[in-house]
C-alpha cells in the first residue's frame, strides 16, 4: 500500500486551524502580530537615484501605536545603520462608518497595518533589517533583502491561480492539498532543482503573480488562512511554504478573485458564514489587495472594481453589501473603505484603491506592466460559455483613458531608462474573457508599437501556457540577458 502524501498536511492544517482559533479566543486578546513583516516595493516604480523598500506588517490592535515599533537596517557588512519609525493606519473597520449596517458575528474586525519606508538604498545591494516592538520576537524580527538590480542579467518566477486548497478526490475524511505551500517551497528552492539535460536554474530575484492569490473573495480572512502564513512561513517545506515575503519583492495583478470573485463586483459586507479556510468574507475585510499590498501608485484613477466601464462611460455600481440574503447600500462605508487605503509608501499619501489596479515598475533592463483585465472594464460582460466551444461575445471598447495610459507608460520606458524588455502582465481566464485584452482592436498593435514583449497571463487551474515560455505550468524562472 502506498502512503498518502497528504496525511502530514492534513495534520498541519488541523494544527493551524486550532492555532488560529486560539488566537481568536476571547481570553487571548493580547496584542499580536497577525501578518509578520514582509517586503513591498511601495510607490517606487521607475528607477531613480536610489532605491527603496517598504517593510509592512499587521497587528490585531484596534488603535495603532507607531512609536512602539522601530525598524533598524543597514547594508550588509557595514556596522552603522539607520532607524525608521513606521506609520500606521486602521484597516477592516469601514463598516463602523454606517450604524445601519448589521453587526457580523465573528467578523475579522479592525486591525492595524504598519509600513516603514526604507529609502536611500543602493541598487543591487544586500541589506539587513530588524523590526522590534510589541508582538515581535524578543530579539526582534530579522531578515535581509537585495535591492533592485539594474543590469541585464536577472531572474524571476511567475505564479498564478495558486490560492485554491482542493481536497483529494474520494478521501474520507477529506484530505486538503496545500498547493500554495508546494509552489512557495519550489520557488524558494529553484536553484536546487536539477533537471536532466537542462542548465541549472537561478534563484528568482523577484516573484510575479498573475492573480487569484487566494480564493474565493480576496478577503483578509483568506490571506490570514492561505497566503501570509505560507509565503512568509518560518519554515521552508512542502507542507508549510517558505519565508519568501520577508526576503524578496512579490508583485501581483488583481485577478477576479482578488476583487470579489467575478471581477464584476465585490461584496463589502460578509458571507453568510466564514469558518476558517472557507475562502469566505468574515465581515468588513474585503479587498485585501488594496489594504495589505503596496505597489507603485502610477496607475490612472477611476478604474478600480467600484466602476463598471461601458466604453468611456463609468458607473459606480461595483461595490455592494449583502448578508443573509439581504442587500444594503452604504455610501459612507464605501468611502470609509477607500479612505482606509490611504498610505504614504514613498511618494506622498495616496489612496491605493485609486491607482493600484494598474501599475508598472522597472527591474533590471526590463519594464513590467500590470493590467486589470476584469469584466468591470467591459460593461460587466461576464460570459458563461466556454470560448473554446463557442465564438467569443462582443466586448465594449477598452476605456480610452486606460488605453492611453498603457501606451504612455510603455513609450516612456524607452531608452532614457536604459530598458530593453517590456513585460505586460494580466489575469485572464479560460473562457470568453481569455480574449478580451489580447484581441481588443487596439491591444496587440499598440503593444507591438511599443515593442512590448513577454506577455504573461494566468488561468484557472494553471493549465494555460504562458505564451512567452510556451510551457504548461504556473511558474517559470527565467534569466534575462541584454
Amino acid at each position: 500500500m502506498t502512503s498518502s502524501p497528504f496525511l502530514g498536511l492534513r495534520s498541519f492544517l488541523t494544527f493551524l486551524a486550532a492555532a488560529v482559533a486560539v488566537w481568536l479566543a476571547p481570553a487571548a486578546y493580547a496584542q499580536q502580530v497577525t501578518f509578520a513583516p514582509y517586503l513591498q516595493l511601495g510607490d517606487n516604480g521607475p528607477f531613480g537615484f536610489a532605491d527603496q523598500v517598504v517593510v509592512a506588517w499587521q497587528t490585531n490592535e484596534t488603535l495603532p501605536n507607531p512609536s512602539a515599533y522601530k525598524v533598524e537596517f543597514s547594508e550588509s557588512g557595514r556596522s552603522h545603520g539607520r532607524t525608521v519609525t513606521p506609520s500606521a493606519r486602521i484597516v477592516d473597520n469601514y463598516l463602523a462608518a454606517d450604524p445601519a449596517l448589521p453587526a457580523i458575528p465573528g467578523a475579522y474586525g479592525a486591525h492595524s497595518n504598519y509600513t516603514a519606508v526604507l529609502s536611500g538604498l543602493e541598487f543591487d545591494s544586500v541589506y539587513e533589517y530588524t523590526v522590534t516592538g510589541p508582538g515581535m520576537p524578543s530579539g526582534g524580527f530579522s531578515a535581509d533583502f537585495r535591492t533592485r538590480k539594474r543590469g541585464s542579467r536577472f531572474s524571476f518566477a511567475v505564479a498564478g491561480d495558486e490560492g485554491f486548497f482542493p481536497t483529494v478526490p474520494n478521501s474520507n475524511p477529506a484530505f486538503v492539498v496545500d498547493y500554495e505551500a508546494r509552489i512557495a517551497h519550489l520557488i524558494n528552492n529553484t536553484d536546487k532543482v536539477s533537471l536532466p539535460n537542462e542548465p541549472s536554474l537561478p534563484s528568482p530575484d523577484i516573484i510575479l503573480n498573475t492573480g487569484d492569490n487566494v480564493y474565493t473573495f480576496g478577503s483578509e480572512d483568506s490571506y490570514r488562512d492561505f497566503f501570509f502564513p505560507v509565503y512568509n512561513s518560518d519554515q521552508d517545506s512542502n507542507e508549510t511554504g517558505a519565508p519568501i515575503l520577508r526576503h524578496k519583492l512579490y508583485f501581483h495583478v488583481d485577478g477576479n478573485h482578488d476583487v470579489g470573485s467575478t471581477g464584476v463586483s465585490v461584496n463589502l459586507l460578509a458571507s453568510d458564514s466564514a469558518p476558517l479556510f472557507s475562502g469566505n468574507i468574515g465581515g468588513g475585510d474585503a479587498l485585501s489587495y488594496f489594504t495589505d499590498f503596496y505597489f507603485p501608485q502610477n496607475g490612472p484613477q477611476g478604474f478600480d472594481i467600484q466602476f463598471a466601464w461601458n466604453g468611456d462611460t463609468p458607473s459606480a455600481t461595483g461595490m455592494t453589501f449583502s448578508y443573509l440574503e439581504k442587500n444594503y447600500t452604504s455610501p459612507a462605508a464605501i468611502q470609509a473603505f477607500r479612505d482606509s487605503t490611504k498610505v504614504d509608501t514613498g511618494n506622498g499619501v495616496t489612496s491605493q484603491i485609486d491607482h493600484q489596479s494598474n501599475y508598472s515598475f522597472d527591474y533590471g533592463n526590463a519594464h513590467f506592466l500590470f493590467l486589470d483585465a476584469n469584466p468591470h472594464l467591459f460593461n460587466d460582460n461576464l460570459p458563461s460559455s466556454n470560448a473554446f466551444n463557442a465564438p467569443p461575445p462582443a466586448f465594449t471598447a477598452y476605456p480610452s483613458a486606460l488605453k492611453d495610459w498603457v501606451i504612455h507608460d510603455l513609450d516612456s520606458s524607452l531608452p532614457p531608462a536604459g530598458l530593453h524588455l517590456r513585460r505586460r502582465h494580466y489575469h485572464q481566464q479560460p473562457d470568453a474573457r481569455h480574449r478580451q485584452v489580447a484581441r481588443r482592436p487596439w491591444g496587440q498593435p499598440r503593444l507591438q508599437r511599443s515593442r512590448s514583449q513577454l506577455p504573461a497571463q494566468s488561468s484557472h487551474a494553471c493549465h494555460e501556457p504562458h505564451r512567452w515560455s510556451g510551457k504548461h505550468h504556473c511558474w517559470h524562472p527565467r534569466r534575462l540577458r541584454g
